[in-house]
Formats: structure tokens, sequence, C-alpha cells
């Protein structure tokens, strides 16, 4: 979940042109460096993109000369496996593909070789259609400009850079097309985008009123609407974990309410006969007194009778973690952490913050086994919890 948060972040940033906001990110607990190549990748290539449209020619180079030293560590390196046994995305590709847009900006910048930078924006395979555009823009290639423009897609932004490009290379009457359609898909753009204020002033240039937005009609046949309120909040906030009340090995009752003021991990596993889990269990218990200097307190629910949990300790040495039982998978169900068509249990992991919510989670067929991953990203997500 962090990981295509970071990643829809910039995505989104670059795309509606946030370039100042790109550049304030980085290295805050938004976009810090977290020592994983691929976000590594992505983050550099941010700062780079955003560098040049602000015409930030030392950041720019900064960010291509990390990139290029972050190749090097990387090497002939095969890509790993993922949590299910996929193989994850290939870093050479991808740093290789980051390192040929910002040698092609570094080079727009200096008013470089345009055949040399149409040679790195072609080996820039996995650049965004937009940018592309804008770039073919910026070097004044209007016929390829307009070319790569029929690739976007008919969203707002799409429609409104080409527009943009259709006039700038004087085809008038295409740019008016498209902006009949902008029309009614940029009803609810926000005024505030720089394109949205591009688009007042082309609107007026091209014939059309300058409140061009026309506001969608409401369709009558689709029975009763209710209210925004109650569907959620407008934003989105971390869930609540559900309370619950629990056995020990001893009997005694234990619920989510009395951590209550502390952040806690809440790990959910399949009984002593899972090896996996008793392995799992193993690498969060000898990092509990790491846990604990962060405030963290640790708890396992196991889908066992309370008299297995003895077994369970044993075995995973998990001494530094209370142990919980959930026989009746009650409350297994009720975080999730269960197939209802194959009907059974699942592995999950949660970080909830001091106020009971969720920062952080994963649940899946296989136990997540990187506690040590989980107890970093603690530290940068428990940064939030008072925002």
């Amino acid at each position: 979940m962090a990981s295509h948060g970071r990643t829809r972040l910039v995505e989104t940033l670059l795309k509606f042109e946030r370039w100042e906001e790109v550049v304030a990110l980085e290295d805050s607990r938004w976009l810090d460096p977290t020592g994983t190549e691929l976000h590594e990748i992505v983050r550099l290539r941010s700062m780079g993109v955003a560098a040049f449209f602000l015409g930030d020619g030392k950041r720019l180079e900064s960010s291509l000369a990390d990139l290029e030293k972050l190749r090097k560590e990387i090497g002939d390196k095969e890509p790993g496996l993922d949590e299910q046994g996929k193989k994850l995305p290939d870093a050479r590709q991808w740093v290789k593909q980051g390192i040929a847009e910002l040698r092609a900006l570094v080079s727009m910048g200096r008013n470089g070789d345009g055949a040399e930078i149409a040679k790195l924006l072609d080996e820039a395979k996995d650049t965004p259609v937009e940018r592309l555009v804008r770039y073919h823009l910026k070097r004044g290639d209007l016929e390829k400009a307009v070319e790569v423009a029929g690739k976007l897609p008919q969203d707002a932004p799409g429609l409104a850079l080409r527009v943009e490009t259709l006039d700038a290379a004087g085809k008038q009457d295409a740019a008016k097309k498209h902006f009949e359609t902008l029309r009614r898909r940029g009803a609810a753009m926000d005024r505030g985008l720089p394109v949205s204020g591009r688009m007042d002033g082309l609107a007026v240039k091209l014939g059309f009123p300058q409140e061009w937005r026309l506001q969608p009609q409401v369709a009558e046949d689709v029975g009763e609407r209710p209210r925004m309120d109650t569907l959620g909040p407008l934003l989105w906030e971390p869930v609540q974990g559900r309370d619950f009340q629990l056995a020990d090995v001893a009997g005694k009752m234990h619920g989510l309410s009395m951590f209550r003021g502390k952040p806690v991990v809440v790990v959910f596993y399949l009984g002593s006969d899972c090896v996996h889990c008793m392995e799992q269990l193993a690498d969060f218990a000898k990092r509990a007194e790491e846990f604990g200097k962060r405030g963290i307190e640790l708890v396992a629910i196991g889908s066992e009778e309370p008299m297995g949990l003895r077994k369970t300790a044993d075995k995973s040495k998990s001494g530094g973690m209370l142990l919980l039982a959930d026989p009746d998978l009650k409350v297994f169900r009720e975080w999730g952490c269960y197939d209802d068509f194959e009907e059974q249990p699942l592995h999950g992991t949660f970080l909830l913050d001091e106020t009971g919510r969720m920062r952080w989670m994963e649940v899946s067929y296989e136990p997540f086994q990187d506690a040590g991953f989980l107890m970093k990203e603690a530290d940068r997500l428990l940064q939030f919890r008072k925002e």
C-alpha cells in the first residue's frame, strides 16, 4: 500500500503540473529516501522532471547524477520475487529509462542536438504520453507533438493538452472540436490547476465564452440519489480497527481498546502447525525490544484454542508478544482475514496508531515475513498520526 501510495502521489502531481509541490516533497516524510531501488528511481526521476519544468538545471543535473550512481549500484542484479513468488519489476530497465529521460531534458536545457534528444526520448519508453507531448512542444517539434497528442486519454487533462497542442500547431478547427468535448468533461476540473487557467485563455481565443464549462445534467431516471455525506468522507482517512475480546493462554480476556494511546502491530496467524507463521512470529519476537523502544506493542491472534497458544509460544519463541486465540475466526472475519470463497482464514499484519486507526496492512495467503521493514515503515507512517 505504501509503495502504491508514493507512486500515485508523484504520478498525480506530475500529470497536473504541480512541479513546485514535487520538489517540496523531496526528503519529506511523504517522499523520503527509502533505500528501495524502485522507490528511489521513481523519486529521483520525478525530481528531475519537476526541476526541468521549473527551469532548475542544477537540480535536474543532480537528480541525473544520483540516478546514474544508483544504476552502478544496481549493476546486473536480476529482479527478485515478491511474496507471491512473482517477479518484481526490473530495476535495471527502470533506471535505464529514467536516465534516458533526464539526459534528454538536460540536453534540451542546453539546446542540444535535436536528433540525440529524440533518440533519448525514444529510449525512455515508459515516459507518460502527456510528458512526451510537453517535451515536443518545448522543442518546437509541433508535428511530432500533434502526433503524440493523438494518444492522450480522452479525460479532461488529456483533452486540455490536446487542445493546447492543436492550437500551437495552428489547427484551430480541430482544437475547437476537442474543446467542445472538454467543456463537458472538464466541468469539474479544479480551477486552481495551471491547465485550467490556460483553458480560460484559450476558450476566448477559440471563440468560446470565458466561463466555458458546461455543467453536467443530472439524469432523472436513476432512482433516489443518496446525500453525498452518507457515502463516507470526501477525503480518505485510515479506518478504525474493530475492537475484540479474546483469551490468552490463561483464559484472561484482552481487547484492542486496552492498547488505546499506544501504536500496536496486530498479526493474524494460522496456528502452531503453520511453519511460516512460526517463522513470522519468531522474527517479530526478536525485534520486540526494538518495537518497544518505539512505543509499539505486539499482538498475535491465532486460529487456535487458548490452550494451543502454549505450543505456539514454544515453537516460535515469541515470548515478547501477547498471544490471543480466535478459534471461531470471528475476529479474523471482522478484520478481513478470511477468504469467503475458499472458506478459510488468511494471514494478516496490521499497524495501528495510538487512536486505533490502521496505518498499514497486508492480508495474504502467505504471512508477512519482514518485521524489519514494518518497523522502519512504522517510523515513517506514525509521523502522520497527529495530522
